[in-house]
């Protein structure tokens, strides 16, 4: 989930870096405005534009954050571009990236801010989700659970960050398979988001597809189906129909329907949900990949093995290039397709 940063307080002001004042403030004002954009692009789904206008920024201030006494405000808005175009990658699979960007913000905040600034919160929860998406969940939850005591001071124990803190908390928790853990979180993000945002935001949405993952893998149906029916229609028209919210609902309501034994619609939801995702993410996107696989297990069981073995294969294959032959995820469905040929 995207999140605007704000401006903190700056530290003990020091020298600016050795450019004209004048061109500086230009400068810094028009790495400002396109990493706004580059948010602004985030919270429309537009991952490669974030992408781009957040490096755009982060390399037109490049001449003020080096040297030992950088601007101090040039510096943050230089660790929030990085971070947030991190994000930007990170949401199209470019993982190295990401990282590489993530070291950058980070070792700047440690340079010369130091670990208790509220920034690095910033940094360390993208680096959580980022470690969530390459299967490395202890490191997703230390980095959460960093996190967390800098958000509480900075922004504050009932603020809509820690809200969006524990929904990625309650997310990592899902994936690797506490799903008690990853209940207790999501549950007491979605109620403080409700306090912060109230009932009708984008936020909420999201905390409530997210809840409802949890609640349909603990056999909660009902209730599941319920919150997922309340996000879809705030996401088709807050976003519109094809967005890429959309689409990792109508994935999530997709295998609800499956486990409830209805697959002739899970397959209609599911086929939707990838078609969507396709537009957004292309089609080697490791996330692409969790709904192919889910496709093709329902195909299997409606008696399609031909049509399964070929989203699996191409689900496997996405996988291992992504995230390498031997990581979980691959294995699984590598497994799967094992399973398959010797049915």
């Amino acid at each position: 989930m995207s999140r605007k940063a704000s401006r903190e307080a700056a530290p003990k002001r020091v020298a600016r870096a050795a450019l004209p004042p004048a061109r500086a403030v230009a400068q810094l004002e028009a790495a400002c405005r396109d990493l706004a954009a580059g948010q602004a692009a985030y919270s429309a789904e537009d991952f490669a534009r974030t992408e781009t206008l957040c490096h755009k920024a982060a390399r037109a201030l490049d001449k003020h954050v080096r040297g030992a006494a950088p601007d101090p405000e040039a510096l943050r808005t230089w660790i929030w571009a990085k971070t947030t175009a991190a994000g930007g990658a990170r949401a199209l699979g470019r993982y190295p990236k990401a990282d590489k960007w993530l070291d950058e913000a980070e070792a700047a905040v440690l340079a010369h801010f130091g670990p208790k600034d509220g920034i690095y919160a910033d940094v360390l929860n993208e680096r959580g989700i980022l470690r969530k998406y390459q299967g490395r969940y202890d490191e997703s939850r230390a980095q959460y659970e960093q996190a967390r005591p800098l958000v509480a001071k900075h922004h504050g124990a009932r603020s809509a960050f820690m809200a969006t803190l524990l929904h990625n908390m309650g997310g990592v928790a899902h994936a690797a398979g506490d799903l008690a853990r990853a209940e207790k979180h999501a549950a007491a993000g979605l109620a403080l988001r409700l306090a912060c945002d109230g009932p009708k935001s984008l936020g909420t949405a999201a905390d409530r597809t997210a809840l409802a993952a949890i609640l349909d893998a603990r056999g909660k149906h009902e209730e599941a189906a319920k919150l997922l029916k309340a996000s879809l229609g705030a996401f088709t028209k807050q976003l519109g129909p094809r967005s890429f919210e959309v689409g990792a609902t109508l994935e999530t309501l997709g295998g609800l329907l499956y486990r409830t034994g209805k697959l002739q619609e899970a397959e209609t939801l599911l086929t939707q949900a990838i078609a969507i995702q396709e537009e957004h993410l292309g089609r080697k996107h490791p996330e692409l990949a969790f709904g192919l696989h889910n496709l093709g297990v329902v195909k299997n069981d409606l008696g399609h093995p031909k049509e399964a073995h070929k989203l699996l294969t191409r689900a496997h294959a996405i996988f291992a290039e992504t995230l390498g032959p031997r990581h979980a995820n691959t294995q699984a469905v590598k497994a799967r397709l094992e399973s398959l040929a010797a049915a």
